[in-house]
């Protein structure tokens, strides 16, 4: 990896870190443990220009920088749980965005965001189902309802939060030359 490539990088993890560190709220009528924060639209932003495997190491260096600083209230269990959701996102967007490489650029990005949504979601309904509930102490007879009710609508509009918002600035952002053939080439 070039050193562009690492700065670009380091530049998107710290903006993930910082939006996460500031801007993190619960969304009602979702418990508030469940809370939202924008850290995964720079992941998505090198997921665009990098590819999936930079928008989940824009990830994991935002989950350890929030670990670290101690702001966390839910710990390592709730950290690797937004890792996890995080990278979910990243690569069910990437994928389909790949693979969609010769579509109109608005279709393209739509058809991704709504992988990308998808696959969060799916993903974190088995995690939390398998792992994370059960970790928080969420009895089996709690679990299914618990995620089907809870954890799986909290996903669906986390993720259409900040598609929407990844869209809007991509679009704010694409109607500039030099910013539309750093996106449009490989880093």
């Amino acid at each position: 990896m070039d050193l562009r490539k690492k700065v670009f990088l380091g530049l998107l993890s710290a903006m993930a870190f910082l939006l996460m560190f500031l801007i993190e709220f619960p969304i009602p009528p979702f418990p508030p443990f469940l809370k939202y924060d924008p850290g995964d639209v720079p992941a998505l932003f090198a997921t665009l220009a990098m590819g999936p495997l930079a928008g989940s190491i824009v990830q994991l260096v935002k989950a350890v920088l929030f670990f670290l600083s101690g702001k966390s209230t839910a710990g390592i269990v709730g950290v690797t749980a937004n890792f996890v959701t995080g990278v979910s996102l990243v690569l069910g967007f990437g994928w389909a965005y790949r693979a969609m490489a010769k579509a109109r650029l608005g279709i393209r990005f739509g058809v991704a965001c709504l992988c990308g949504a998808i696959s969060m979601t799916f993903l974190m309904a088995l995690g939390n189902y398998f792992i994370f509930l059960p970790l928080w102490g969420v009895t089996q007879d709690q679990l299914l309802e618990f995620v089907l009710t809870i954890t799986v609508p909290f996903n669906l509009v986390k993720a259409i939060i900040t598609t929407i918002i990844s869209w809007v600035l991509y679009a704010a952002l694409i109607s500039r030359a030099s910013v539309r053939s750093f996106f449009l080439r490989e880093l």
